[in-house]
């Protein structure tokens, strides 16, 4: 090898160790994955039964054909839309620096790696490490924040099924050790749960707001169109408007029961009469519908 320049020949246990890493961190990075987007599809989940519940209770106990409880649910609407908007893009917003600062405020090393991100969030955010809504879940945290709750408490219940290996008999040579290694490995395990759980939840709560912003405002538009069309017409007109409607509809039945060839006529000449769709709030209608 010395004579022709060669080098030495590839170690082959280096190659099989490289390749077995490899398929290590594709392994744990399709978990993580598949973790952050069971976070996501939970939080969009939760809001949308959440937005189900208040939409049925408005309709249940708010409809009448006064036009107060609908001018009501408009006003109240309109105004919450741009402040919650802007609340929840913060949250979203903290929740992913959030993985960063809970990074460098449990481990020195990535306290001074990532110390200028940590320099931006407390003096311009104003964001606290001991935060009750946004703080991290270190091994010498005892009061978590409300972010931190849930994942913690899931790692908690893992860490509970595991050990209940050691009620096996007669393997306790073995368990005693992985118990042991469970309890050393059980601070890790909520932080990293605290940290995924972090990163799904900001995932989530971005797409359901850029999801919610599209159908809030076209909403908006339907919601003060009946509003407008309620005041126009009153409570007492509308509902004169359809008893009167279905008088002109009995009789035109009974006319054309009584002419069946003026029945045909009318059928064949009203092709483009009255052609124009009832409103209605949940927007299934076009004004070009034929």
């Amino acid at each position: 090898a010395a004579a022709t320049g060669e080098g030495p020949p590839p170690c082959p246990g280096r190659a099989r160790c490289g390749a077995a890493l490899g398929k290590c961190a594709k392994a744990c990075g399709q978990c993580l994955r598949a973790a952050v987007g069971a976070v996501a599809r939970g939080v969009i989940a939760c809001a949308a039964g959440a937005g189900a519940t208040v939409s049925w209770v408005s309709r249940k106990f708010f409809v009448s054909t006064d036009p107060f409880w609908p001018a009501v649910r408009f006003f109240i609407v309109a105004i919450l839309h741009g402040h919650a908007m802007r609340f929840f893009e913060f949250i979203v917003l903290m929740a992913r620096w959030r993985v960063i600062l809970c990074l460098a405020s449990c481990n020195e090393l990535c306290g001074r790696i990532f110390f200028p991100f940590v320099f931006v969030a407390q003096k311009f955010l104003r964001w606290n490490d001991g935060s009750w809504l946004l703080g991290c879940a270190c091994e010498d945290t005892q009061k978590l924040s409300l972010l931190s709750w849930i994942p913690v408490r899931a790692a908690d219940i893992l860490v509970w099924v595991v050990k209940l290996i050691r009620f096996i008999p007669f393997v306790s040579f073995v368990t005693e050790p992985c118990i042991s290694a469970v309890n050393s490995l059980h601070p890790v395990m909520s932080f990293v749960f605290d940290v995924v759980f972090s990163i799904g939840f900001a995932e989530g709560l971005a797409k359901l707001l850029l999801h919610a912003d599209g159908r809030v405002q076209p909403r908006l538009v339907l919601m003060s169109m009946h509003v407008a069309r309620m005041l126009r017409e009153g409570p007492q007109d509308t509902l004169l408007a359809h008893s009167i409607a279905n008088d002109e509809s009995q009789v035109a039945d009974a006319s054309r029961a009584d002419d069946p060839a003026q029945g045909r006529g009318d059928e064949m000449g009203s092709g483009g009469v009255g052609a124009v769709p009832e409103w209605s709030e949940d927007g299934a209608w076009n004004l070009f519908d034929q």
